[in-house]
C-alpha cells in the first residue's frame, strides 16, 4: 500500500504530528478498531489520565497485532477525552505511540464515557 500524508495546503500546521489527511493507495487490508478504554485484561482500570492512555494504546496495539497490523499502519485516530485539561497528556501519548506516523486525527471532549472511571477512549483505522 502506498501512503501519502496530506499537509492541507494553506491550513495551519497541526500542534502535534498528525496529517490533515492520509491517502491510502491500493490498500490490501483495512482494520477499524472499536473504541478502546483503559481496561486491563484482569478487569482493573488504571488511575489517572496518563496511565489510562498508556493502557489504551497497549490495548490498541494488541488489536492491531491480532489483524497483522502495527502502529505505523494507522491512518486515522479518533480520541474522546472527558476533560479539556487532559489534552497535554493526550498529546504526550500520541507523540509516544504515533509521533512519526502522522495519522489523520480527531479529538473530541465529551461529558462522560460508559463509566465515570474511564477518562478517555480511542479508536483507530489502519491500512496496509
Amino acid at each position: 500500500m502506498e501512503r501519502v500524508n496530506l499537509p492541507g495546503t494553506g491550513l495551519p500546521r497541526p500542534p502535534i504530528p498528525y496529517s490533515h489527511g492520509v491517502l491510502s493507495k491500493n490498500p490490501e487490508a483495512v482494520l477499524n478498531t472499536s473504541g478502546q478504554i483503559a481496561l486491563r485484561a484482569d478487569g482493573t482500570v488504571p488511575e489517572g489520565i496518563e496511565a489510562q492512555l498508556e493502557q489504551i494504546f497497549q490495548n490498541l496495539e494488541a488489536v492491531l497485532a491480532d489483524g497483522g497490523f502495527a502502529m505505523q499502519d494507522v491512518v486515522h485516530i479518533r480520541t474522546f477525552l472527558t476533560d479539556v485539561d487532559q489534552v497535554p497528556a493526550n498529546r504526550a501519548a500520541f507523540n509516544k505511540w504515533l509521533g512519526s506516523v502522522n495519522p489523520a486525527s480527531t479529538l473530541v471532549i465529551v461529558k462522560s464515557l460508559i463509566s465515570p472511571a474511564f477518562l478517555a477512549e480511542v479508536e483507530v483505522m489502519a491500512v496496509r
